[in-house]
């Protein structure tokens, strides 16, 4: 199944058994398209400054629901704090002073801090911080090492 965005992002729900190249030449063909790309993730994100969307890897699939849970409480604190548009500006800060060091070392120093954050508001929802740190570690687990290729899932939030 594929849904198309007004952004020109197309959604591809994947089938096992095909791969990522074979579906976005088939793309390409079906929309006339010189140029495409897949995002295809391991790790689950929130993106989307106007239109949020956490987007979570195939093998959430296989997850506890507590671990996808605690995946989506995360990603959502990343939203109701306006991280999205605070990387947004960082990365404007990063293109307009590329030149300069401490651009660069104050973004990365701020995207650790959101995410620590993010990770408080978990915690702070009730959650076990044991419980969310083994699920953290079996989610990075499986990201060293996943099992087989896996495709996008997308979760809109509008």
């Amino acid at each position: 199944m594929a849904v198309a965005g007004p952004d020109g992002v197309l959604l591809v729900d994947k089938p096992a058994g095909v791969t990522s190249t074979r579906v976005l030449g088939m793309s390409k063909r079906a929309l006339g398209s010189l140029k495409a790309g897949h995002t295809g993730t391991l790790d689950p994100f929130a993106t989307g400054l106007l239109r949020p969307t956490i987007v979570l890897p195939a093998s959430a699939a296989s997850w506890s629901p507590r671990a996808l849970h605690s995946v989506l409480l995360h990603e959502m604190a990343h939203i109701r704090r306006g991280d999205l548009w605070m990387q947004a500006a960082g990365n404007a800060g990063c293109a307009l002073y590329w030149f300069n060091p401490l651009v660069w070392f104050l973004h990365r120093q701020l995207a650790a801090e959101r995410e620590f954050l993010a990770d408080s508001l978990v915690v702070q929802s009730g959650t076990d911080p044991r419980h969310y740190a083994h699920s953290l570690l079996d989610i990075a687990t499986r990201t060293l090492h996943p099992l087989s290729a896996q495709s996008s899932t997308a979760l809109g939030l509008s």
